[in-house]
């Protein structure tokens, strides 16, 4: 966790492997995740995300959640949702399928 006067400013959660019941995020999946969509509504799909890091700064909130686990593609393969104030901005993918 990172501190500014006393109070978190970010959080971090990493190297975590679940075990979901959620459906796989493949590219057809992918390609379906539109900016703009909740950070709630990706959780409700897919589960909770396998690497989760989290800022505030100037009182907006910046969410970075990475899947590895439940993925359907190469080795290594992953999926990155990038959001601002719970809303997609920006998502990148290695190696779906």
């Amino acid at each position: 966790m990172g501190f500014k006067n006393n109070k978190v400013v970010s959080k971090k959660i990493s190297n975590f492997k679940w075990n979901r019941k959620n459906k796989n995020i493949n590219m057809k999946a992918y390609k379906e995740i539109k900016n703009g969509s909740a950070y709630s509504d990706l959780i409700g799909l897919y589960g909770e995300p396998d690497d989760f890091h989290q800022t505030s700064v100037s009182g907006k909130k910046a969410i970075t959640a990475t899947y590895l686990t439940n993925i359907d593609g190469t080795a290594g393969a992953k999926a990155e949702f990038y959001f601002i104030n719970d809303k997609l901005t920006n998502k990148k993918q290695i190696g779906l399928k």
